[in-house]
């Protein structure tokens, strides 16, 4: 059984024809709201902690003239986190953690989250840049694959991957160090770039 992200499939099935190598395929669907937060309060039940959401301000067009709404409790945050992690539950995973603050020995606080914009991935030079692209259509590459992917040397392969992990936009692959897939905490940020220079197939 293999897995792939959909960017690595939309290339498969565009350069080799995915039809004639797979026998079934089964594609996995985004995670809904409610199996998100299901995750996240197994994973808190775990810790022994209690949680206190602060208020949350959404867009909401029925709520008054100016087109929002506070909310207060878990709904609010819950509908938030959803929307900003589209439902990738690693996504999501990353944004909890990065909202959660200590307010007693047994209390957590649970207030906003912040996205990476874009315009972060503006600085970076398109030989960089190429280098997300590919790492994000292969899902993960070590370095010496990079090279070959983008038909240039091992020693510029190994200071992209360098450059671009320690700015947060790659990281070490969990089950094998060697390799490279894109950080949870700019995945959505990467992919808005990268389609918007059309370096991706959709």
């Amino acid at each position: 059984m293999l897995v792939f992200n959909s960017f690595t499939w939309r290339f498969l099935n565009e350069s080799r024809g995915r039809v004639h190598y797979f026998r079934q395929v089964l594609p996995i669907p985004k995670w809904s709201s409610e199996e998100i937060e299901k995750m996240i309060r197994l994973r808190n039940k775990k810790t022994g902690y209690d949680l206190r959401f602060d208020e949350v301000l959404l867009s909401d067009a029925r709520s008054n003239s100016n087109g929002f709404s506070l909310v207060e409790e878990a709904d609010g945050y819950f509908r938030l986190l959803w929307e900003s992690s589209g439902g990738n539950p690693r996504i999501a995973a990353h944004l909890w953690l990065s909202s959660l603050r200590l307010i007693s020995e047994k209390t957590l606080g649970v207030g906003l989250f912040s996205e990476p914009s874009v315009a972060v991935l503006s600085d970076l030079q398109d030989e960089l840049v190429f280098c997300l692209a590919a790492i994000c259509q292969h899902e993960n590459l070590s370095h010496q694959e990079l090279a070959l992917v983008l038909n240039t040397s091992d020693g510029f392969a190994r200071f992209a991957i360098q450059f671009l992990n320690e700015a947060g936009f790659i990281e070490p692959k969990a089950s094998a160090a060697d390799r490279s897939t894109l950080g949870p905490k700019y995945y959505r940020a990467v992919l808005r770039s990268l389609r918007n220079k059309h370096l991706l197939f959709e």
